[in-house]
């Protein structure tokens, strides 16, 4: 007993400074109801220590292999009430620990929303920091008109950096809190995993002692004096236990206001914390709302930038295609240039073609005139030297004649015949010479004639050949010309088509450039909008799921404090299908029903429970208040399902039997004590099933 005293205090010791504090309320109250059952174990300890010594005096007759026995359960009941107390203790915490761990989840799902959502508006006010807003900071103070204009841009741009230094000082303390969270739920984890490791080897523990209690009991049944020691000990053990109800029902009885009162304030002090979080949520709703505008109000802004943009572009295409349409018409113009010069080339060609025809049929008919000019002298000089040879002749005939005629004389004139002759000898030869140079004469001047016509057509033929030439050059000049004119018409031509398709891809790439940059943009910009609400989103309903888990919190808050009836009417059976075994009075103030093995035990009432021990006897006990004036009590549960403090409904699982080594698997006890007309006292009552 002494030991399990010790083990109470130190139980008492790990449950005050061992588990790490998540919702303070809870675990107070908890840490509180804990304590009060430790108490009350420590009462029932010293109770059934004081009975089991009168129950070693009256089986002081026993063998001592009996009394070993008889011992050793007595060990083992006190062991397995310790180690009971340890694992509700741990139960306790585990439930603890993971109403914090939700709670914390709840809360960090919150938090990180807010700090991505800050996280891309930081980052959005960085670009927009990089990109525009020092230009648009230098252009709104130098517009300004004087110096206070100037003092009051500085204070607006002064505002709005302030409003980014709030931002920046809104993400780091976001920051930190969400740091400080998961660091804080790791250590609950942690915890978490320690406390049930415990706890499951104090339920290992507990099974290997019942486990030795069975077997000691089976041992002790075989024998007529181990039944009656037994028999003895369980009377015993009765007694102690209608001692310890009665002293819980007197408690509850006694200290009704102050626990009501104290369940009051824990309560009251958790509304109003979960009203202080349900007004942040609201207002971080309501923020989030004007968030959420805010970012409509944006789209719709960038709707109508991109419809503007649109327009612009549409205005661009109808400019281009209006350059377009001017520079085809320009192509057109220069083309019908390069026609009328190529026509005029042509036409300057044919007139320089007539002209040559012109000159080369001009030069023909020149040396056709010469020609016939030269046949014309050659025939005079022809006629000129047949009448010369005429007039020779005819002198010749005169001569011949007068050489008759003087011969005729000579006859007479001998004398002067010879002189004559002499005289006409030399007459003639001087007239045969002067006829000689005559036809000689005029053989040079035939000859020069002929040589003069030669050098004449010559000249004209070389004059020809010159103008020819000159006009053949001319031609390939002007062909020339023409081609270089054609060719610089092409040159240009192809210039402008270069230019005109380099504007024209240039314009394409610089249209297709701002295309994809426009696009981009509003690509990026939809997808930060995208993702600006989504954040908005998912912070919206980690707030509204945490506003569900307060509202959920609320109703139950109000359902635990919502006043017990005053009259619970008919009681339900506390195993369905089960039957009563042992009747009312028989034992002591229960009855005892039969049911399955291992079968759940039922609230026989909506009711709240206000106490719960174990010892080693009677396993679980639970006392469940389902009126302002009537209590029922639970005996020999398992582990329980429900909590002290638990608001339970009409057939509601407490637990399952099985948790007393006497009453075994099948069985429980079931008591009812009723406050009586005086509000200080109470009767036990048989159950009105």
């Amino acid at each position: 007993m002494k030991r399990r005293s010790l083990a109470l205090v130190t139980l008492v010791a790990l449950s005050s400074g061992g588990m790490m504090v998540v919702s303070a309320q809870t675990m107070s109250r908890k840490l509180e109801a804990l304590q009060s059952n430790l108490e009350q174990q420590r009462v029932l300890g010293d109770t059934q220590r004081a009975q089991l010594e009168d129950l070693q005096k009256e089986l002081a007759s026993l063998d001592a292999q009996q009394r070993a026995a008889i011992d050793r359960l007595d060990a083992l009941g006190d062991q397995i009430a310790t180690l009971e107390a340890q694992g509700r203790d741990l139960e306790a915490k585990r439930q603890s620990v993971q109403e914090g761990i939700g709670i914390l989840d709840t809360q960090i799902e919150v938090v990180s929303a807010r700090v991505e959502r800050l996280k891309a508006s930081v980052r959005q006010f960085m670009r927009a920091l990089q990109r525009e807003r020092s230009g648009q900071y230098l252009a709104v103070l130098s517009q300004s008109r004087s110096i206070q204009d100037l003092l009051v841009r500085a204070r607006y741009a002064n505002a709005l950096g302030q409003q980014n230094v709030h931002l920046t000082q809104e993400l780091r303390e976001q920051t930190t809190l969400l740091q400080s969270q998961r660091e804080q739920r790791v250590a609950l984890e942690a915890q978490l995993r320690d406390v049930q490791t415990q706890l499951a080897a104090k339920l290992v523990d507990v099974r290997s002692r019942r486990d030795e209690q069975s077997v000691l009991l089976a041992n002790l049944r075989e024998t007529e004096a181990g039944k009656q020691a037994l028999a003895v000990r369980t009377k015993a053990q009765q007694a102690i236990t209608s001692q310890t109800i009665d002293d819980l029902i007197g408690q509850v009885v006694t200290e009704r206001a102050s626990i009501e009162a104290e369940r009051r304030a824990r309560e009251e002090a958790e509304r109003r914390r979960r009203e202080e979080e349900a007004r942040r949520l609201k207002e971080e709703q309501e923020r989030l709302a004007r968030e959420r505008a805010r970012l409509e109000a944006e789209r719709k802004a960038r709707e109508e930038a991109a419809r503007r943009e649109q327009a612009r572009l549409v205005k661009l295409e109808q400019e281009r295609k209006a350059r377009e349409e001017a520079e085809r018409r320009e192509q057109a113009r220069l083309e019908a240039e390069r026609k009328a010069r190529e026509e005029a080339a042509r036409r300057e060609q044919a007139r320089i073609a007539a002209e040559q025809q012109a000159k080369e049929e001009a030069a023909k008919r020149e040396q056709a005139r010469i020609a016939a000019e030269q046949q014309a002298k050659e025939e005079a000089a022809k006629r000129e030297q047949a009448r010369l040879a005429a007039e020779q002749k005819a002198k010749e005939e005169a001569a011949k004649r007068e050489q008759i005629r003087l011969a005729a004389e000579r006859q007479a004139r001998e004398d002067n015949t010879k002189r004559e002759q002499a005289r006409l000898e030399a007459e003639r030869k001087a007239r045969e010479e002067a006829a000689r140079r005559e036809q000689a004469r005029i053989a040079a001047e035939q000859q020069a004639k002929e040589e003069a016509a030669k050098r004449e057509q010559a000249r004209i033929a070389a004059e020809q050949q010159a103008k020819e030439e000159a006009a053949k050059r001319e031609q390939a000049r002007i062909a020339a010309e023409q081609q270089a004119k054609e060719e610089a018409a092409k040159r240009e031509q192809a210039r402008i088509a270069a230019e005109r398709e380099a504007r024209k891809k240039a314009e394409r790439q610089r249209q297709l450039d701002a295309a994809r940059a426009a696009a981009e943009q509003a690509r990026r910009k939809e997808q930060e909008a995208a993702e600006a609400q989504a954040r908005v989103q998912r912070e919206q309903q980690a707030n509204a799921a945490r506003q569900a888990q307060i509202q959920q919190e609320n109703r139950q808050a109000q359902a635990q404090s919502a006043p017990l009836p005053a009259n619970t009417g008919g009681l339900s059976f506390p195993i369905a299908g089960g039957r009563i075994s042992v009747p009312f009075g028989a034992e002591g103030s229960w009855v005892v029903i039969e049911g399955g093995a291992n079968a759940p035990v039922l609230s026989a009432a909506d009711g709240v429970v206000v106490r719960e021990l174990t010892n080693a006897n009677d396993g679980y006990v639970l006392m469940v208040q389902h009126s302002t004036k009537l209590l029922g009590v639970y005996m020999g549960l398992q582990q329980p399902t429900v909590n002290l403090g638990d608001r339970v409904s009409r057939g509601q699982a407490l637990g399952y039997t099985g948790g007393s080594p006497i009453l075994g698997v099948t069985g429980m006890r079931f008591s009812v004590a009723v406050v009586n007309s005086g509000g200080n006292g109470w009767d036990y009552v048989a159950p009105n099933f």
